[in-house]
């Protein structure tokens, strides 16, 4: 699942996530997930003032790198506690980016390297920080940062992508994404488009062997 929403006047929560399982029960567990994740950022701001006022949102100066890494914790040791005995895990990245800038703090909870792509087709990766989410009592977060410059874009997809493969053949991998990547023209910012043919490109007419999420997120060009 992915996700997206307000976590200040000028801060955006950014997720995506991959729950173990499919079906019904995985569905029930990716709401959640989600709504802890919810429950425990919106805990930290005022809220009092907030419902008077859907406008009146905390500053940004609230310790961005405590509610991240404190979120993560939280819904691990939920899990843990409350699911341990189920086998239930998730692999998940949680970023807060600051709109004005550009500065991403995240944590990636076991998922799939997103990647930045820049003006001039680079990618960067942002790996893992940590182990994926109810996989351990004792899991610890590690923060990184990262900045979104003007004309890049965040890309985030789940291993439906990377494990994509004809019956017996190879699969996709991080390889294919870049490869897509590259091929896509400069002026076209669908970039998700682009993976996802290349992706189906690569099944040569087979079915997916499993469901695909993918998030994009763009920083607009400077204006002069």
């Amino acid at each position: 699942f992915y996700d997206l929403f307000q976590t200040g006047n000028q801060q955006l929560g950014i997720i995506i996530a991959d729950v173990c399982d499919k079906g019904v029960c995985a569905a029930l567990f990716v709401g959640i997930f989600r709504s802890l994740i919810h429950a425990y950022l919106e805990g930290a701001h005022p809220w009092n003032r907030v419902a008077e006022n859907p406008q009146n949102y905390p500053d940004d100066s609230t310790d961005v790198s405590g509610k991240t890494i404190g979120a993560l914790s939280f819904l691990n040791h939920y899990i843990q506690r409350h699911h341990g005995n189920e086998g239930i895990f998730a692999t998940l990245f949680l970023g807060i980016l600051n709109t004005p800038d550009g500065h991403l703090e995240y944590i990636n909870a076991g998922h799939e390297p997103l990647m930045i792509i820049g003006r001039d087709g680079i990618v960067r990766e942002l790996s893992p920080t940590g182990p994926a989410i109810g996989i351990s009592s004792e899991a610890r977060f590690e923060l990184q940062s990262a900045r979104l410059d003007h004309g890049e874009t965040l890309i985030g997809f789940t291993d439906g992508v990377t494990d994509a493969c004809r019956n017996g053949g190879n699969r996709f991998c991080r390889t294919g994404v870049r490869d897509a990547v590259k091929c896509a023209d400069e002026s076209d910012e669908n970039f998700m488009q682009c993976i996802l043919d290349h992706v189906f490109d690569h099944l040569g007419g087979y079915d997916l062997t499993d469901d695909i999420a993918m998030i994009s997120i763009s920083r607009l060009q400077e204006t002069s």
